[in-house]
């Protein structure tokens, strides 16, 4: 409690701005009987019964030293409705500020894991980290930083959609992310789904050692990109190749020059490949 009142009696800075943030739900009601207006010598009079119409829930933020609110009404009070609020203060009402003094109740909805579950946060430093570690990355961080931008753009539009009407690849994705999020199968999937997208987005992202071998991630891409059809056809007519029995092989051989990039990265089945002779790259 100490720490608040000493929050509250910071001065006013526009850069590092003061917000209170709390939330209710509200019942939505109607008077089906109506009501009458107030006139002079009589308040105004509403019928005690009402009909029921559902439930809301009623955000309000107010920056005291300036007396500014905003006041934003959702279906729901959730993790990711919270998410949106946070949002909304740094990129809507205070998108110059360079820090904001947040004050929240203990809301088990008020935590850092929201911001995790909507924007996809551990999720993004685990691209990151494996991109620092084995792919020439420098003076790209703009690119990688739209893609995932546009991606989480793409990904909160689909979730408004039925799952007739949504990308199936995002349905899946949403399954894989709304139930048991914490296994290892689902973190391992959504790690490899995103890697995918990356380099169908990025697809001339080098490794670093200018290996022969296409990294796991870069064969994903590659294989869904092509549909899993061979695209030598030196010895079939485009066959379509199973997973356990194919080749990643570079359309400019490496022998000659050609990177390891998914952009230069192409399905192959075994007997193509073969007769390919040294552009081979299993």
């Amino acid at each position: 409690m100490e720490g608040v009142l000493e929050v509250y009696h910071r001065p006013h800075d526009p850069l590092r701005p003061v917000v209170c943030l709390d939330e209710r739900p509200k019942t939505l009601r109607d008077t089906p009987r109506g009501s009458r207006p107030a006139r002079p010598g009589r308040p105004a009079r509403q019928d005690y019964e009402y009909e029921r119409y559902g439930s809301c829930n009623v955000f309000l933020c107010v920056e005291p030293l300036v007396g500014k609110r905003q006041v934003s009404v959702t279906q729901r009070r959730a993790l990711l409705d919270f998410a949106d609020q946070l949002r909304l203060l740094s990129d809507g009402l205070y998108p110059e500020a360079e820090k904001i003094a947040l004050v929240l109740d203990n809301l088990n909805t008020h935590t850092p894991a929201a911001l995790y579950e909507r924007f996809n946060v551990i999720s993004l430093y685990t691209i990151v980290s494996q991109l620092l570690e084995r792919y020439v990355v420098q003076d790209r961080g703009a690119e990688i930083a739209r893609w995932f931008l546009d991606f989480e753009t793409h990904r909160r539009a689909q979730a408004q959609l039925s799952e007739d009407e949504a990308d199936p690849e995002m349905v899946v994705y949403h399954e894989k992310t709304s139930h048991s999020t914490d296994a290892l199968d689902s973190i391992q999937w959504r790690h490899d789904f995103l890697m995918r997208k990356l380099f169908e987005a990025v697809p001339d992202m080098e490794l670093k050692d200018d290996q022969r071998d296409f990294a796991r991630e870069q064969r994903l891409a590659i294989f869904r990109r092509d549909g899993g059809l061979c695209q030598l056809r030196l010895r079939c007519d485009g066959a379509r190749c199973e997973w356990d029995n194919w080749a990643a092989d570079h359309i400019k051989p490496h022998s000659l020059g050609g990177k390891t990039t998914v952009a230069n990265g192409q399905v192959a089945c075994m007997a193509c490949n073969s007769a390919k002779g040294n552009s081979v790259d299993r």
